[in-house]
């Protein structure tokens, strides 16, 4: 599995905005609190929130292939269950099938509370 350095350094290598970055770094940690409490892997669930929006840089203006191209891209450095899971969180929009497994749903509706926190801070 990829680790974080590499992650992290992947994922900037896409130019993603400041807002962006906070959202992925906000959803790792959203993940491992959620992995450690379900009793499931926290770095692969970490992991999973930090790469899950790794090519929106490249398709926030398509948004009907959104998390496809990322499988794409960690298709190997991730398990099949991770990358599906990042496939399918934008499953409403790009066509996949819904997630399939505690990892993804926990992605999908994990990665949404980084907005609710952040609005509710502000």
């Amino acid at each position: 599995m990829i680790g974080r350095d590499e992650a992290l350094a992947l994922f900037d290598a896409q130019g993603p905005e400041a807002s962006l970055r906070l959202h992925c770094l906000e959803s790792e940690a959203v993940m491992a609190a959620l992995a450690r409490r379900l009793g499931a892997d926290a770095e692969l669930w970490a992991r999973c929130g930090l790469l899950h929006d790794l090519d929106f840089p490249a398709t926030a203006h398509d948004i009907a292939r959104h998390g496809i191209p990322a499988g794409e891209m960690l298709a190997g450095k991730l398990p099949p269950e991770a990358v599906a899971a990042i496939v399918s969180h934008n499953f409403d929009n790009n066509g996949t099938a819904p997630p399939d497994s505690p990892l993804g749903w926990a992605l999908r509706c994990g990665e949404t509370v980084t907005g609710l926190v952040a609005a509710n801070a502000l």
